[in-house]
């Protein structure tokens, strides 16, 4: 475990540090064979005596490029020509002008499209490619006479530094191969009283079994005064004690037990793997089982030869400098790390058996359990590191030995020492998994859902459980305290959840940027799925069986909506009274339901009514705080600016009407169907009277005009058709009053849909004053003599006058030297007006054709009219003698 491998490292330093060095000297050291290292791999192209060889080209030379070459070359490059391949086309490489070619380690390349005698038309772009030197090239090919010799250091420059090191360090990584085999087995305890690991354990069980004799005098003590310790831990302390105490006093044969089983197991596996090899070898005839040591493959790597021996493996491809730094630097940093932690388990095991008695004493007491269990779990990880250990060894170097056997060149045998070296460098990795399995095996055999002890104890818990919460249900005998206490733990845990959503805010608030960063991860992620289901649902228009399964898809989803609009459908009916006693002969308990349903439904519907009066006060409040406040509408307006000022008030006027109309078409239905009369109407209109009604189901509904919708209500229903005109001219009269401020929109609309024309004296400015300020009796007269002085008057208007409202114009003008608010220059205007209208009237009474079309009681009216004018009344009498006093 990892734990473990910490305590073997410096202060501060972790296993991931130890890897993080491992990976850096492993870049550096590649790094630095790049740059400094004698490239002993194979150039794009080499030298052919003194032509140049290119791929399965030759290409001969060199020439010298002029400035009027069709190769287009830079002026005095030194080039070298292949001859036209069967499509026409040829390669061209050159050194650019001063370019010592001797030395070159680089050259371009280009190919041309030839065509006799001397056309070159050039393909692409010219490119680098690497070039082995010259001389390097002709000495190599002296040595390949004589494979046996080899340089004693192939690294240029620094060579003298580089090999040395090399070297050094091979020695050191076949030292560290021989100490390593001695740390892995633990030497066997033995007996001897006189040993000092069996001195100091001594020791350690002395106080050990002092602290026994203490833990079994609180216990006896608690156990007889019921104080301390409770009987339940005591009943479950005393085996605990009696087992331990035993074990104590045998631990370092215990431990002695398990380092020899250790030590029987690893050695087991070693041999396995070492019987393999040897028979192996025998049926190969092969006299040398054994690698090479890493001093011989390092001597070979950094001799750089192309053909080499390295002990009793003859490799026909040479070495490679390139591989050798940088893997004897992985296997020696891991020998080190692997040293470094076998050294430490030494240590560790020892000490665990010193400490051994106590680790059982901690066996006793449920609280100190913890530390047996770390000592155990620690203990038996290092004792079986060594059958891992022995097994991934074993195995690699069996594997390593294969590969080395069939290597026919460096880097394959390079590869099966690395492969030797591979468990040194997973050895901190064997450490923690050494625990994993060693868990999952104990966990066969006690695991939570499948051991046999661990089954029966969770039933037994689960039953008790149940026991429990059915106890806290019920509300049994003497369970009061555990109630309290279950209260207390939900209240707490209430409170947690309570408090933890609260940091959670202030962690919000006070951090926006984290918030809007994971918002702007969510929309990425969202953006992403979108255009996935854009493709996805593109796929499915034309792809078969996509449009197969989708169709699939949609039945199932129609035939769960229908059975889901079924079930809807039967719990809307269980909600109704109808329903119910359907339900009711089926299933009482069902019908019962539904009328809690019901109840439920209804209380829904008072919520929804509050929160839709509330949403119309608002929007009503909000308009007045408009109209008195030009700032809200400059700010209501927004980029609008000034422009939008006036809308923007306009809007919100306009919908606090619309709230308010649609309130009174709501309680104009409810007056249509308690069927509330015309008197009703007009009673609730000029504010007479409340009115209570009932419907034909004897349910009862007062309607008061202190309602705004009520009132509002009531006057438009009789101004629009319930009221006559007298009742109508009466409300007109009634409208500057202040308890009608709010409805006299409401009145002169009326006054324009159903009374112009039976009232003509009330259009025109009449008109806008009623919906602005209202008017009164008085407003009213005042209103007729504007109306005559004005003159908007013909013989056609009596055919629509109404007899009462034109009786109000005949007690206007017949009171003749009442001028009202005429002003002294109108009054003449006025007179000449009033008797153009007597004249009027009597001429539309004598007019045959327009006659027939005036109502009877108009008539009467007429009559009273042209008696105000002599002669007028004289023409209009002569009529009614010669028709029998009748028009």
């Amino acid at each position: 475990m990892w734990d473990v491998f910490r305590k073997v490292l410096p202060v501060g330093m972790t296993p991931m540090n130890w890897y993080c060095k491992i990976i850096a000297a492993v870049f550096v050291a590649i790094l630095y064979t790049i740059i400094l290292g004698n490239n002993v791999f194979a150039a794009d192209a080499s030298w052919d005596g003194n032509n140049i060889k290119y791929g399965d080209m030759v290409l001969k030379g060199p020439k010298k490029s002029q400035s009027n070459s069709p190769l287009k070359l830079p002026e005095g490059s030194e080039y070298y020509e292949s001859s036209p391949s069967s499509d026409g086309r040829v390669t061209i490489i050159y050194f650019t002008d001063g370019t010592n070619i001797d030395t070159a380690t680089g050259a371009r390349v280009a190919t041309y499209k030839f065509s006799p005698p001397d056309v070159y038309i050039e393909e692409g772009s010219s490119k680098i490619i690497t070039i082995d030197q010259k001389n390097n090239s002709q000495a190599n090919g002296n040595e390949n006479k004589n494979e046996d010799t080899v340089e004693s250091c192939a690294v240029n420059q620094l060579g003298y530094i580089v090999c040395p090191i090399m070297g050094l360090m091979a020695a050191i990584t076949d030292k560290f191969y021989d100490y390593l085999k001695t740390l892995l087995e633990v030497k066997p305890i033995f007996s001897d009283r006189n040993a000092v690991l069996y001195k100091a354990w001594s020791v350690m069980v002395g106080m050990a079994n002092i602290a026994f004799v203490i833990a079994f005098l609180a216990v006896t003590y608690s156990y007889i005064t019921n104080y301390g310790i409770k009987q339940h831990d005591i009943r479950y302390m005393v085996p605990r004690i009696i087992v331990a105490a035993f074990l104590v006093n045998i631990s370092y044969y215990l431990c002695a037990i398990l380092i020899d089983v250790s030590n029987i197991l690893g050695t087991s596996i070693q041999e396995l793997f070492l019987n393999i090899r040897q028979e192996m070898i025998q049926s190969q005839e092969i006299a040398n089982m054994g690698l090479p040591s890493w001093q011989q493959v390092i001597s070979a790597g950094l001799a750089g030869a192309t053909a080499v021996s390295v002990g009793v493996f003859k490799l026909s491809a040479g070495a490679n400098v390139w591989g050798v730094i940088p893997v004897l630097t992985v296997v020696l940093l891991a020998l080190f790390v692997t040293v470094a932690v076998l050294a430490a388990r030494q240590a560790i095991i020892v000490i665990f058996i010193i400490i051994s008695p106590f680790a059982f004493l901690a066996f006793v007491l449920p609280g100190t359990q913890k530390y047996f269990d770390k000592w155990r779990d620690v203990l038996q990880t290092m004792l079986l590191m060594f059958p891992m250990f022995s097994l991934l060894f074993g195995g690699s170097q069996l594997a390593s030995y294969v590969i080395a056997q069939t290597a026919d060149s460096y880097e394959v045998l390079l590869i099966a020492m690395l492969v030797s070296a591979a468990p040194l460098i997973i050895t901190p990795f064997l450490v923690r998994f050494s625990g994993k399995m060693l868990g999952k095996f104990v966990g066969m055999i006690n695991n939570p859902t499948k051991g046999a002890f661990d089954q029966v104890k969770n039933w037994s818990n689960e039953r008790m459980q149940i026991k429990r919460q059915q106890r806290l249900a019920e509300g049994a005998p003497f369970s009061g305290l555990a109630r309290m206490v279950d209260d207390r733990k939900r209240h707490n845990e209430a409170r947690k959840s309570r408090y933890a959503k609260q940091i959670d805010s202030d962690f919000n608030r006070r951090n926006q940027a984290v918030s809007i960063e994971q918002w702007r991860a969510d929309d990425r992620s969202e953006a992403i799925e979108n255009q996935n289901r854009a493709v996805y649902a593109q796929l499915r228009t034309s792809d078969r069986s996509m449009q197969v399964e989708e169709a699939g898809n949609r039945i199932s989803k129609k035939l769960r909506r229908i059975h889901e609009g079924d079930l809807d459908a039967s719990m809307n009916e269980l909600q109704t009274r109808e329903g119910q006693e359907q339900y009711a002969t089926q299933n009482v308990a069902l019908a019962a339901l539904g009328r809690r349903m019901q109840e439920m439904t209804q209380e829904e519907y008072v919520n929804e009514s509050r929160d839709a009066f509330a949403k119309d006060v608002s929007r009503s409040e909000y308009a007045d705080s408009m109209l008195k406040s030009p700032a809200l509408q400059k700010e209501a307006a927004g980029v609008a600016g000034d422009k939008g000022v006036a809308v923007a008030a306009s809007r919100a006027i306009a919908t606090k009407r619309k709230d308010f109309g649609e309130g009174t078409v709501a309680v104009a239905e409810s007056m249509k169907h308690f069927k509330l009369t015309g008197a009703d109407i007009d009673n609730l209109a000029k504010r007479r009277s409340t009115i209570e009604a009932k419907d034909d189901n004897g349910n009862t509904m007062v309607f008061d005009y202190n309602d705004s919708y009520v009132h509002d209500t009531a006057i438009n229903m009789l101004m629009t058709s319930k009221g006559n005109i007298e009742q109508k001219m009466e409300l007109v009269a009634m409208s500057s009053q202040p308890e009608f401020a709010g409805s006299r929109g409401t009145i002169a609309e009326g006054v324009k849909s159903t009374m112009l024309s039976a009232a003509p004296q009330l259009g025109g400015k009449t008109l806008d004053d009623i919906e602005t300020s209202g008017i009164d009796s008085v407003g009213m007269e005042n209103a007729i003599r504007d109306f005559i002085l004005k003159g908007k008057f013909n013989q056609q208007s009596f055919t629509t006058w109404d007899a009462g409202a034109l009786k109000r114009v005949y007690d206007v003008i017949a009171d003749e030297g009442n001028y009202g608010n005429i002003s002294q220059p109108n009054k003449v205007n006025y007179d000449a007006n009033r008797q153009e209208f007597i004249r009027i009237a009597g001429e539309a009474l004598l007019n045959e054709r327009l006659r027939p079309s005036i109502r009877d009681n108009t008539k009467k009216v007429q009559v009273e009219i042209s008696k105000l004018d002599q002669k007028t009344w004289d023409k209009v009498e002569e009529a009614m003698k010669n028709n029998d006093g009748k028009l």
